[in-house]
């Protein structure tokens, strides 16, 4: 049974909608287990269940049979779907209705006549924040390069020798389709061992931890990422929306936009997401949780994609400009200034870093980093590319 959820569009929670149907014979829910068994490993989330009302079919006459209370059986055709519904921004919609939703079975469009809303409690898991940004290699090809924040109290570490703190999980990515379909996955066991200091490090912060997920063809994909702690067998799970570009159409394209906050002393040249390991620096500052204080630096970076290359000089000529919004609101807009492309390698894959200095008197909220490229190269309708990242800033 093939399940296809669209719609427009707390941890201790998870909200359902169910649907109840009056369907004829068996039902093929293979694909159905398998779709809903990522969806099941989360700690904790909003999900809703459409539901039908079935007309039931007259009961069954049964011949007396000596008892001693009343038996009624009653036969009907009833199925329940769990479904989770998530906006863009991999947020739950809580307030759907029956009309905004499809539901089909073997590509046949099922009607829901009843749809309810359900708060179910869940036993404790695995708290997880993901962050995941598209990226193109050369050797690997496109992918997702993803940033799993784990909470401190949900991992289980054995003491080592050496001073050592050990700690294993098994991590299972999974890639959805359009559609709901599993594309593609990657599943391995990791261990992690921390020197002291870093141990304490994670045990005040936690632990940040990167990993990299192939993508086989463009298209939009929801990621979901399930984590078990092999100590205490807990699992958790978190998904995102990613959205992959064609890069052989040699379009301009920019790759996920990375931010760290960092101290003015330790600021780095690059913010770029590391491919495998765990963070050695400030976590809550770190690309997966983005939680900055006034007067720090943000350094970012991303990648440029397929710039055209100026055929006297053999270089792009490319601008790039930064703006920062808070609350929906433009606090800054930086000039457009051009980009030396000077020791850069590959110039279809131009790397960009950069860094913005906080100040002391920064209000506390949401913000809002764009980055805009321009290709004066390019066609007028392709020649610009813009990408974002939110991040707080607290006190």
């Amino acid at each position: 049974m093939a399940l296809s959820v669209e719609a427009p569009g707390s941890r201790n929670d998870v909200s359902r909608y169910q649907s109840r149907q009056v369907l004829s014979g068996l039902m093929k829910t293979r694909l159905l287990l398998a779709i809903l068994l990522a969806s099941q490993l989360t700690a904790a989330g909003f999900a809703q269940q459409p539901t039908t009302t079935p007309t039931p079919k007259p009961p069954t006459q049964e011949k007396p049979q000596p008892a001693t209370g009343d038996v009624v059986r009653i036969t009907t055709n009833l199925v329940q779907v769990d479904a989770v519904v998530l906006d863009k921004q991999g947020k739950p919609v809580p307030d759907l209705k029956a009309d905004e939703l499809e539901l089909f079975e073997d590509a046949r469009k099922q009607k829901i006549t009843n749809l309810s809303y359900q708060i179910i409690e869940t036993s404790p898991g695995v708290h997880l924040q993901l962050t995941s940004l598209f990226a193109n290699d050369p050797q690997q090809g496109s992918l997702v390069r993803s940033i799993l924040y784990i909470d401190r109290r949900d991992l289980t570490f054995t003491e080592e020798p050496n001073d050592k703190w050990k700690c294993v999980f098994d991590l299972l990515a999974v890639t959805f389709g359009d559609n709901g379909i599993p594309i593609d996955h990657v599943d391995r066991t990791y261990t992690v061992v921390l020197a002291n200091d870093d141990f304490k490090r994670a045990m005040r912060e936690g632990l940040v931890y990167y990993g990299t997920v192939p993508i086989k063809k463009p298209g939009a994909y929801q990621l979901r990422m399930s984590l078990r702690d092999s100590g205490s067998e807990r699992t958790g799970s978190a998904s995102q929306y990613i959205d992959a570009p064609d890069i052989k159409k040699k379009r301009l394209f920019l790759s996920g936009l990375i931010i760290r906050g960092e101290n003015a002393a330790a600021l780095t040249q690059t913010a770029a997401a590391k491919a495998e390991g765990v963070e050695q620096g400030n976590a809550e500052a770190s690309p997966a949780i983005r939680r900055l204080r006034p007067g720090m630096v943000a350094s970012f970076g991303y990648f440029i994609y397929n710039a055209r290359i100026d055929k006297v000089t053999s270089r792009p000529q490319v601008t790039t400009q930064l703006k920062l919004f808070r609350d929906g609101k433009a606090v800054f807009t930086g000039k457009e200034i051009p980009f030396d492309t000077t020791g850069q390698s590959d110039p279809q894959r131009l790397a960009l870093g950069g860094a913005i200095q906080l100040g002391s008197a920064m209000e506390p909220g949401e913000y809002v980093l764009q980055v805009i490229v321009r290709d004066l190269l390019a066609d007028k309708k392709q020649s610009v590319a813009t990408q974002w990242m939110d991040f707080q800033i607290v006190n």
